[in-house]
């Protein structure tokens, strides 16, 4: 039997969404501190990260571990796996788009391997203990790229692999390795492993887009996914964290998204089909006369959704609207914020009409 969560009130709601939105807005602050010439980059001449990042939700909450700590927006283009360290469609989507389209090729994974000690003697060996590895070869195949240990102008270079062991003498940890050393991070005593985020936050996997920065100083969990939709990813966190007590759930949106462009254009990528059909969905009605506004769509249908005040459609419906009324029995909030790339602003809505750009 699961634990009895009182159910927040009105009041309360009120107050965690206003304290959410009152973190984000002042995130423009820091923002600015990238420098003009750097915003400029991100504005006029798109994402360019230098990495992949994949991890999953909540598997590093564990161990307080912040796989882009350190690192400024544009670094990391970030994708959210399955707590069994499997890619979801929408999480395929987005490494083939990094790999192919931005060519990315350093790549990093962070999460919970196989619960063994041999894990430790061989680099390859501990590699199979993430199934995520057989999905990340076969795009790389597909992208025309090898999968190896050194970077080069064909072969995607892994350059670190994270893993979870325990044993009597080392007790729990993540171990790094990579082809210069092995460190590792030792699992906090108690910690934040029992605790319910302030919010989870479902943002883009763009490199340009950082939840951890924008709520800076408070405890979130984070998912992030090519074009910030409702993921089987997302959902599976949604649920996890909505049982436990969550009490916001946060669509964070943004402009010159590659995803909703790709969306408006009409991609016929294989790869992208999943992702195409959710994102087509959640603009049905839009006029795409500005991709602003079809990003801005896309978040609000997505909170719509979870509030129960739009009808879910198409593939995982059943289990959105399932999610949808898990959230109203347990009074979790949703709502949506979007991110202005040239300036740093993070916006709620309603906004004034004229302040839409491409």
């Amino acid at each position: 039997m699961g634990k009895l969560i009182a159910k927040p009130s009105l009041r309360e709601q009120v107050e965690t969404s206003d304290r959410l939105m009152g973190i984000a807005h002042k995130y423009r602050f820091r923002y600015a501190e990238l420098g003009r010439e750097r915003i400029s980059r991100f504005w006029e001449g798109g994402q360019r990260p230098r990495k992949i990042v994949i991890s999953p939700a909540l598997g590093l909450r564990e161990f307080g571990a912040n796989p882009v700590s350190g690192d400024l927006p544009g670094d990391a283009f970030t994708v959210t796996c399955r707590e069994g360290m499997t890619l979801d469609s929408v999480g395929e989507a987005a490494l083939f788009h990094a790999l192919h389209n931005l060519g990315v090729r350093r790549l990093e994974c962070h999460g919970r391997g196989a619960d063994r000690t041999e894990a430790r003697d061989s680099t390859l060996r501990a590699m199979d203990s993430f199934p995520v590895w057989g999905q990340i070869k076969k795009i790389a195949r597909e992208c025309g790229l090898g999968l190896g240990f050194k970077q080069g102008k064909k072969t995607v270079g892994v350059h670190s692999y994270y893993y979870y062991f325990h044993d009597d003498y080392f007790g729990e940890k993540w171990a790094v390795i990579n082809e210069d050393n092995a460190h590792s991070i030792r699992k906090p005593a108690g910690g934040i492993v029992d605790s319910v985020p302030d919010a989870l936050i479902i943002e883009c996997s763009d490199a340009r887009v950082m939840g951890k920065q924008i709520f800076e100083g408070i405890d979130i969990a984070l998912v992030s996914n090519w074009g910030n939709v409702l993921s089987e990813v997302a959902l599976d966190a949604i649920e996890a964290l909505v049982k436990e007590g969550l009490p916001a759930v946060v669509i964070l949106g943004h402009n010159r998204c590659d995803a909703i462009y790709a969306a408006i254009e009409g991609s016929t990528e294989e790869r992208f089909e999943p992702l195409m059909r959710m994102l087509e969905a959640n603009l049905a009605g839009s006029e795409m006369n500005s991709r602003s506004l079809a990003a801005v769509r896309n978040i609000n249908s997505c909170v719509d959704m979870l509030s129960g005040d739009k009808k879910a459609k198409g593939a995982g419906s059943h289990r959105i609207r399932r999610v949808a009324r898990m959230m109203e029995g347990r009074g979790t909030i949703a709502f949506s914020l979007y991110a202005d790339l040239s300036s740093g602003i993070i916006m709620s809505f309603p906004v004034e009409p004229n302040w839409w750009k491409d």
